[in-house]
């Protein structure tokens, strides 16, 4: 907890106290989980603003934290949980249900392909009347598991948590508009 007075006419506070609430001992018994950590803590500073409160988002974080640290959840789904949580919460969730180009159904098998300029998928990866910009390939197993990130359990194949986990690095990339400087260790160079 840290109590800090804030003058109204600037940026600058006083911290006048504070008290450590929770530590996370196990972030640095696992180097995945520490780069883990360090990503999720830059996905948390570049997407929100100053004065732009996201309790929801916070809370997201304190919960992947305290799973990280635990030992007892996979990083690959605790850090793609919380991609999922930041691009709900910022206003940035992909269309999951309809083509972004046709406005039709999206089908549940097929060829696919998310375009990160129009927020979605298009089963129309190759239409020439298209807006421009970037069609990534995507299988229909990572859209499939996307549309289950709202429920609160279920199992996940660890290839399809990974590949998931690089489109939403990657899609969140386009919306900022630069690499997130923890990315790296975590996914590799996109």
């Amino acid at each position: 907890e840290v109590v800090a007075i804030l003058k109204p006419s600037s940026d600058l506070a006083n911290i006048t106290a504070w008290d450590l609430q929770e530590t996370f001992p196990g972030l640095i018994r696992s180097l995945e989980a520490f780069h883990s950590a360090m990503y999720l803590a830059d996905v948390a500073r570049h997407s929100l603003h100053d004065r732009d409160p996201h309790p929801a988002l916070f809370d997201a974080l304190l919960t992947a934290l305290r799973h990280l640290s635990s030992s007892e959840h996979p990083p690959r789904k605790v850090i793609l949980r919380f991609l999922w949580a930041t691009l709900n919460e910022c206003g940035w969730r992909p269309e999951l249900q309809r083509d972004v180009l046709s406005g039709a159904p999206l089908p549940n098998s097929g060829e696919l392909a998310f375009a990160p300029s129009l927020g979605g998928f298009t089963s129309r990866p190759d239409a020439a009347d298209s807006p421009p910009g970037p069609r990534w390939r995507v299988r229909s197993q990572t859209l499939a598991l996307l549309r289950t990130l709202d429920q609160p359990a279920n199992h996940m194949d660890p290839a399809s948590i990974e590949r998931a986990g690089k489109l939403l690095n990657a899609y969140l990339t386009t919306v900022l508009g630069r690499e997130l400087p923890a990315a790296a260790p975590v996914f590799g160079k996109l």
